[in-house]
């Protein structure tokens, strides 16, 4: 998708200047899995491949990033980095649960890696997305509590995705109480966008928590 297309004809490069013309601050919202995935003979898999050569099947991914160093090198690295220099502060990396437990753990639970080696390739990921996005731009880990990234996320997505009914929402504020402690600390708190489009009391008891916990105010 960096590449130009039928809606974005000059490229994501093209895009951020005009963001930034608006005063506003050029964002990306992205995903760590292969969408097509065609290497050139005898290169090395960067995807988890099954004995029989078969995809490994990790839910929400297309094809499940090994995460090793030469698939980081090759997949996410130049293209943070070219997020970065096209002018992009804000990238949020999406789906990194199912990363961790369905594409790195499955490869744990089916003996591909150890879990010494998933943690270190969940922890290189963070650092090779710090080190391409640079030190200024704000990186948003989506979502759960991952200790590989401290010290190298400004922000963690620490709740389910948001929507209008009263459980999600309740989820939300309940996340936010519960990680509270870490705030500002390990890293900037994010239950997900406030959803407006709901009952008023309901809207309301989210704006409080977050407001009181000081957590990321998305609308």
């Amino acid at each position: 998708w960096p590449a130009p297309t039928e809606g974005f004809p000059q490229g994501i490069e093209h895009t951020a200047p005009l963001i930034a013309q608006k005063g506003l601050k050029p964002g990306v919202w992205m995903n760590t899995d292969i969408k097509a995935y065609d290497p050139p003979e005898g290169a090395k898999d960067v995807v988890f491949k099954n004995p029989d050569g078969s995809f490994m099947y990790a839910a929400w991914l297309s094809h499940a990033n090994d995460c090793s160093d030469e698939s980081l090198n090759a997949t996410l690295a130049p293209l943070w980095e070219k997020l970065a220099k096209a002018g992009y502060v804000y990238i949020k990396i999406d789906a990194l649960r199912h990363t961790w437990f369905d594409a790195l753990g499955n490869a744990v639970k089916r003996g591909y890696i150890t879990m010494e080696e998933a943690r270190r390739r969940m922890r290189r990921l963070f650092e090779v997305a710090r080190e391409k996005a640079g030190k200024d731009t704000f990186l948003l880990s989506c979502w759960g509590t991952f200790t590989e990234s401290i010290g190298l996320v400004d922000a963690s997505r620490i709740s389910t995705d948001a929507n209008p009914n009263w459980e999600r929402l309740l989820l939300q504020q309940y996340e936010l109480a519960r990680f509270w402690p870490l705030q500002r600390i390990i890293y900037q708190l994010d239950p997900d966008h406030i959803v407006s489009r709901t009952q008023p009391n309901w809207a309301r008891a989210t704006l409080s928590t977050v407001s009181l916990c000081g957590g990321l105010f998305m609308i």
